[in-house]
């Protein structure tokens, strides 16, 4: 029976975690910070975010409403319910929060936000070596 009860942590734990990376995936698509996060489903520390998007701490189920209400998704969208519906490729959505997880990827991020859509473009070309560096300098 141990075994069984281990099994059940760890999935938990997973779910957790997955969970967590949907709502940072979501959080950084929308532009906000931990902080803009944390005031609109207030009163908690943007330290709170950070351990939910970690998956140090399970988000209740009412934080879990007001974090869907906040990033404009369904409850769904954080168990990848939604993903079909809303014509999201679940492993390329995995694929993201992976890569989320990688030095630097949030800086690289912001870089891309703050680029112009000419920049932008010339970046996601795959064909063109050096097109990253081309579109920053």
């Amino acid at each position: 029976m141990p075994e069984r009860e281990d099994d059940h942590e760890a999935l938990a734990a997973g779910l957790d975690i997955d969970m967590g990376r949907r709502i940072k995936l979501r959080r950084i698509q929308l532009g906000l910070s931990q902080s803009d996060l944390a005031r609109k489903i207030g009163p908690v520390a943007f330290q709170q975010v950070q351990k939910y998007e970690n998956g140090t701490d399970r988000v209740s189920a009412s934080r879990l409403y007001l974090i869907a209400e906040a990033l404009g998704v369904g409850i769904g969208f954080f168990y990848g319910l939604d993903d079909a519906a809303a014509g999201i490729d679940t492993a390329a959505v995995a694929g993201s929060i992976d890569c989320l997880g990688e030095r630097y990827a949030i800086e690289v991020l912001e870089c891309f936000r703050d680029m112009t859509p000419e920049q932008r473009s010339t970046c996601a070309r795959r064909d063109a070596p050096g097109a990253l560096l081309g579109a920053v300098s």
